[in-house]
């Protein structure tokens, strides 16, 4: 990466990539996700749960490091802020899927899937700009 792209830990995010992000999560994670639950509320299926789970960190994982390789420059806060207000609307709504009500108990469990979620959309953000950095060198050669 040249000096205009370095990763600038203090820089003012883009905030259309953060909506971008966010929109990106609600259409190709969220929707699923609770199509999926409701689809299979009820059922004694084995292995849902992993699956669920599975489903959750891997669809996060696609998109962060989609929105990285396909933004102009280097995008890998702009996904992680979006990620973090998609997680807590993903609770929220998984809550209001499964009919089940907030308690203080399962709050610390919300914040490391929180935290989580939101490592593992910088990490692959960050993968998506390495791509991105070695295509624009392939291209460029």
């Amino acid at each position: 990466m040249n000096n205009q792209s370095e990763i600038k830990l203090f820089s003012k995010p883009d905030w259309k990539w953060v909506g971008v992000s966010y929109c990106m999560f609600v259409v190709w994670h969220l929707l699923p996700t609770i199509v999926t639950i409701g689809f299979f509320r009820g059922t004694a299926a084995p292995g849902l749960e992993i699956g669920t789970v599975v489903w959750m960190f891997f669809g996060l994982t696609l998109i962060g490091g989609y929105v990285g390789y396909k933004s102009a420059g280097v995008t890998i806060i702009e996904p992680a802020i979006a990620s973090f207000f998609y997680v807590c609307t993903l609770y929220v709504s998984v809550l209001k899927v499964w009919s089940l009500p907030i308690k203080m108990y399962r709050l610390p469990i919300a914040l490391a899937v929180l935290l989580a979620g939101c490592a593992i959309v910088i990490f692959s953000a960050w993968i998506g700009e390495l791509l991105q950095a070695k295509k624009q060198r392939g291209a460029a050669s």
